[in-house]
């Protein structure tokens, strides 16, 4: 499934999505018609009803608390991302302050970090996992800064604030690693499944005088929460599938920085 996901676009997904929940619509219809035709409702429609808008109520709310849940932890996310990369930049600037030989050593050591989180640790942050050489580069930088002792008030302030930036960034980075991950666990998506399978299914035991009429009922209200289901799955994960965030921030900051070596 999460090879699916990555490997299609935004409208392939969206069509697989709709077609299973169509297909998982009218296969609950034949279900409930062929196997579970004695609890059809005949007589006491209106209890149905109030039964079945008490299920959709209570069901709705549980799908707009998770879509809402997921689309806000998409957002922070990706505004992560974006501090993120305003936070190298700002470590890379402030370099000018420095003497030439650290200078020159912490841009070559940030270049080569943003080179490493670009090519090697964003792919890896889609299986949740971490990149030691980026991680490593980065820790060598901060050991080079840690180094330097500052002669004059003037390198003391320029060291306080690098020290201050390379913090900001540090918690920046962690969130952004850590966030790697599906914000929907397993266990969710099969209770989430399941209560769309038991909406359908009381759906289907509403007796009608078309059984077309009822089916093209079913298949629009499959095709609803398909849509819903698409949402969650494309904002599930911050970095995977069609509407991953990719590391534009960064890419944008080393490309300045080839050009101000």
């Amino acid at each position: 499934m999460l090879q699916i996901i990555q490997n299609s676009s935004a409208s392939t997904l969206l069509i697989l999505v709709l077609l299973t929940f169509v297909a998982l619509g009218l296969g609950t219809f034949f279900i409930a018609k062929k196997l579970f035709s004695s609890l059809t409702f005949v007589d006491h429609t209106e209890f149905g009803e109030i039964f079945s808008d008490a299920l959709g109520i209570l069901f709705g709310l549980i799908l707009a608390f998770v879509t809402i849940g997921t689309w806000q932890n998409y957002n922070s996310v990706s505004q992560t991302v974006g501090q993120e990369g305003g936070a190298v930049y700002g470590i890379y600037t402030s370099l000018d302050g420095y003497p030439p030989e650290i200078r020159q050593q912490g841009r070559k050591l940030l270049r080569q970090y943003m080179e490493e989180v670009i090519t090697q640790e964003w792919p890896k942050m889609v299986k949740n996992q971490n990149d030691l050489p980026a991680l490593n580069t980065l820790n060598e930088f901060s050991r080079l800064i840690h180094q330097f002792k500052p002669s004059n008030f003037g390198e003391l302030a320029i060291q306080q604030e690098m020290l201050r930036l390379m913090g900001n960034y540090r918690t920046l980075r962690n969130s952004r690693v850590l966030s790697a991950k599906s914000f929907i666990d397993p266990p969710m998506f099969l209770s989430l499944g399941l209560g769309a399978f038991c909406f359908l299914f009381y759906q289907c035991l509403y007796s009608m005088k078309s059984n077309r009429l009822h089916m093209f009922m079913i298949s629009l209200l499959s095709i609803s929460l398909g849509l819903i289901f698409f949402l969650i799955l494309i904002y599930n994960n911050p970095f995977m599938g069609p509407s991953q965030i990719d590391p534009e921030d960064i890419k944008l900051i080393l490309n300045y920085a080839r050009l101000n070596p």
